[in-house]
């Protein structure tokens, strides 16, 4: 299924929803982990969603993919990064299913998409003969100059693309991994938006309540039943944080991290370095003291850190297992690709750098983006009816042959005798 007849499902019936998605080049990355052993190859592509409603942006998602190849096996690591709203939408949105149908996407997407044309993370030394780089010396520069003039090879693009991408063989087998970071904010990716009342802003508990039944839905329907699915609040008693856990319908959650190891084991060979993530600045700050501390040590030094201390819930959310559904190459209509990480971020821009504290930022950005695909890339926005039509709850019903029971609220009380 693709992305516009998953969001069909998840949108209201009858209204129209414009749809970007932008995917990052998929480019090579060191280790999302210092391993000991053999570093994996690593492959990272972002995926960037917003949804606009009347000519107006009002929801944002953005998702790191990671592919980390070992040998003939592999894991798939889906790190959910930000997702924010503004309050601008015309029309009543259940953004969690919308959130849900996203993410559903992302798992359907075949892991040999990001592999077939990947950035290296350094350009082949070998596949630069012949390349004008800018270690060339000038004299050399003329030479190799004086050289394609002479044998009429004045095209390059293909040595030159061979020199900066390659290829990877897709693992036979893999491990699909979801990871997420919740913590309340007045806003992530739109600026200024909390000055809009309309805003809903939901606080640390709620939140992670919200997050674990979306990413408990996608177990149910899309994981194999033995995928490990854990919860971790840092600082927060295991009794307390299990509560959280009640009501989710995945018989596998447990309170703790699903990122293997025990707990004297060196944190950083267990925790991946995401971006723009707190447990990522942490793991950053004790490899630049040269600490290493087990994790046990890690968790508790972690409460400590600023983004701990006041007064918030936080949630370290993730799973592990192998995924069941669907497996599929995107459509060419299901994503836009700019040929550059420096395009993909000029494109993402016209929705993160504009101020939303007024809906004249969020039409703007729509603008913005409406121009930059049909001038720049001469697509149309693509444009999604919905299809999610909500049945209201009936009213509860009584028997009209029983006439219900009077509640009377004196019967109990004690009354004063009169005064002869």
């Amino acid at each position: 299924m693709g992305l516009k007849e998953l969001l069909a499902e998840a949108l209201p019936a009858g209204h129209d929803f414009d749809v970007l998605h932008l995917q990052s080049p998929a480019t090579e990355r060191p280790p999302l982990t210092e391993a000991s052993g053999c570093s994996p190859t690593t492959i990272a592509a972002q995926h960037f969603f917003t949804l606009s409603n009347n000519s107006k942006v009002f929801y944002a998602l953005q998702v790191v993919v990671y592919i980390c190849i070992e040998g003939t096996s592999g894991d798939r690591m889906l790190f959910v990064s930000k997702a924010d709203t503004n309050g601008y939408c015309d029309v009543r949105v259940d953004v969690r299913r919308a959130t849900r149908a996203l993410l559903q996407f992302l798992l359907s997407i075949d892991p040999s998409h990001y592999l077939q044309r990947v950035r290296r993370m350094r350009i082949d030394p070998a596949a630069c003969k012949g390349l004008i780089t800018p270690a060339t010396n000038a004299v050399d520069a003329l030479r190799i100059l004086a050289q394609r003039y002479r044998t009429g090879n004045l095209d390059v693009r293909a040595a030159a693309d061979r020199a900066r991408y390659t290829s990877f063989p897709c693992p036979p087998q893999y491990t699909t991994r979801l990871a997420l970071f919740t913590r309340a904010e007045p806003h992530y990716l739109f600026s200024e938006s909390a000055q809009n009342p309309a805003k809903h802003v939901l606080p640390g508990d709620r939140l992670l309540r919200w997050w674990l039944a979306s990413v408990d839905d996608l177990l149910v329907t899309l994981f194999d039943p033995a995928t490990d699915a854990a919860l971790l609040i840092p600082g927060e008693d295991s009794a307390v944080t299990a509560h959280y856990l009640r009501p989710v319908r995945f018989p596998r959650w447990r309170v703790g991290h699903v990122f293997g190891g025990s707990a004297e084991d060196p944190a950083l060979t267990r925790i991946p370095r995401f971006p723009d993530d707190p447990k990522g600045r942490f793991l950053d700050d004790l490899a630049h003291e040269g600490r290493n501390p087990s994790l046990r040590a890690f968790w508790t030094e972690l409460v400590a850190r600023q983004e701990f201390r006041l007064g918030v819930v936080v949630g370290v959310v993730g799973a592990a297992g192998l995924y069941t559904g669907p497996c599929a190459r995107p459509a060419p209509e299901d994503l836009l690709c700019p040929a550059s990480p420096a395009d993909y971020v000029h494109v993402k821009h016209y929705v993160t750098a504009e101020e939303y504290a007024t809906a004249a930022g969020a039409s703007e950005a729509h603008r913005n983006l409406v121009d930059c695909l049909l001038l720049r890339y001469g697509v149309a926005m693509p444009r999604v009816r919905g299809a999610h039509s909500t049945t209201p709850r009936p009213a509860p019903t009584q028997d009209a042959t029983k006439r219900p029971a009077v509640n009377d609220l004196t019967a109990r009380c004690v009354r004063k005798k009169p005064r002869c």
